[in-house]
């Protein structure tokens, strides 16, 4: 295992780069096919879900208007729904048939599609940069995990405040999730992998255009193979960001102190343990042993219900086609 800070000959408590598992293989314009070749489907699993079992003639038009507004969300969400009443009916596709009000032929066709679609999507939606570093794959949230939240460290409302105290506060955050702060001059340490933590500053001048003004945070994770790794952030034009072990500048990230990443400052490294750690909704099971395990208060209970289907699961095969 490598002595240098770039971790440059590797280190096995890592986990590997498989960008292929973390980005998405279906694109929007997949999805709205998809949408569009499975529509009765897809409308009879969204109106027996939001409005009532068995749905009405009513209950389909709301269906459909809501997903012709917005075929992409509505798509993802039906895809949600039917797969974890297959879960949920362990395997009783009878039992499946009789909830969405369709034939036992309809669900047998469907149910491939909606599976393999759906782990196609990878985890790019539902993980930031903080849930990447971690390596905390799940579907429960659009959009990824906020540092603190597991540990019940209310990052997101004690942050707005000066730079330093921005940054004090992100390293107090991270810890509260169950990481170790190793400094800026941080070793490999066995059993766990390190994760380059960064802080973008408020961008006080209004002459400056092209950047966002507010205080942000990164995270740069290593890999197995010796390099390190991101998630880009979200962009209005391409939507969330994928995976890569590449900076701005298109070079392989192999020292994360210096990698090019616009106004981000390298500010220190924290240890997490091999194989990662649980982030963001305390409603999201344990599955890491390093994780906190909190226990699940009842109203709760419809959230974790209501999520993720299939927790870590992946694919790695070309999606199925409608």
């Amino acid at each position: 295992m490598s002595s240098n800070p770039s971790g440059q000959s590797g280190n096995l408590s890592a986990p590997a780069y498989e960008p292929e598992v973390w980005n998405s293989r279906v694109s929007n314009s997949d999805l709205t096919a998809f949408s569009q070749a499975n529509r009765e489907t897809l409308l009879r699993v969204l109106a027996s879900t939001e409005y009532r079992h068995p749905a009405t003639e009513s209950d389909m038009r709301m269906a459909a208007h809501r997903l012709d507004r917005a075929p992409v969300e509505r798509t993802q969400d039906a895809l949600v729904q039917f797969n974890q009443a297959v879960e949920q009916s362990k395997g009783d596709l009878d039992k499946v048939a009789a909830q969405f009000g369709m034939t036992r032929a309809e669900v047998d066709r469907f149910e491939p599609l909606a599976r393999e679609t759906y782990l196609a999507q990878g985890f790019q939606d539902y993980a930031n940069c903080y849930s990447y570093a971690m390596n905390d794959m799940d579907r429960y949230r659009h959009g990824g995990d906020v540092p603190g939240e597991r540990g019940s460290f209310d990052f997101s409302s004690r942050s707005d405040r000066d730079y330093k105290t921005f940054q004090q506060e992100l390293v107090k955050a991270i810890e509260a999730d169950g990481a170790m702060i190793g400094g800026a001059n941080a070793q490999p340490l066995e059993g766990y992998y390190r994760v380059a933590v960064y802080t973008r500053p408020p961008l006080t001048d209004a002459r400056q255009q092209g950047d966002a003004p507010a205080m942000d945070y990164h995270f740069v994770r290593e890999n197995t193979d010796g390099t390190w790794s991101q998630k880009e952030g979200a962009h209005p034009q391409t939507g969330s960001g994928r995976v890569t072990n590449r900076d701005d500048a298109g070079a392989v990230i192999t020292d994360p102190r210096t990698a090019a990443l616009g106004r981000y400052e390298f500010l220190t490294y924290a240890y997490v343990p091999q194989g990662g750690l649980d982030v963001g909704p305390p409603y999201e099971p344990k599955t890491k042993p390093g994780s906190l395990d909190l226990p699940l208060k009842p109203e709760e209970d419809w959230m974790r219900r209501s999520s993720d289907p299939y927790t870590e699961t992946v694919s790695r095969g070309t999606p199925l086609r409608p």
